[in-house]
């Protein structure tokens, strides 16, 4: 059985580093470097989207996002 706290802190790091590759990617973008948008899609991916457990609610399961609305 995996240890709870051992499971908790692999995915605060995790959460950490997926917003150290979007602060990176967002400083790339905003120096012209406009690719980087790509990269910055797959860690939203991780966060918000994964169709398993997005990464959000695996470290916080009582959040609650509500759908965006198709403008």
């Amino acid at each position: 059985m995996v240890d709870l706290e051992a499971k908790k802190k692999r995915l605060h790091i995790e959460l950490s580093e997926v917003f150290a590759v979007l602060n990176s990617c967002l400083r790339c973008y905003y120096e012209g470097e406009t690719h980087m948008y790509r990269p910055m899609a797959g860690q939203l991916r991780i966060l918000l989207c994964d169709s398993f457990s997005p990464l959000f609610s695996r470290v916080f399961p009582e959040l609650r996002i509500e759908a965006i609305r198709a403008i």
